[in-house]
């Protein structure tokens, strides 16, 4: 199959996560921008 393969450098230089929600779609986190991860996102870490 399609192999897609997303860079979105490190979380310890720039806090950014890539996260894809249920529907397909890509999602670039900064956690400058939400500064705290809400209990789904919590959730959602502990079920991987």
């Amino acid at each position: 199959g399609d192999v897609l393969y997303c860079n979105d450098g490190d979380w310890v230089e720039s806090c950014t996560a890539l996260v894809e929600h249920g529907d397909g779609r890509l999602e670039l986190i900064r956690f400058a921008e939400i500064g705290h991860i809400s209990a789904s996102r919590e959730q959602a870490a502990a079920v991987l």
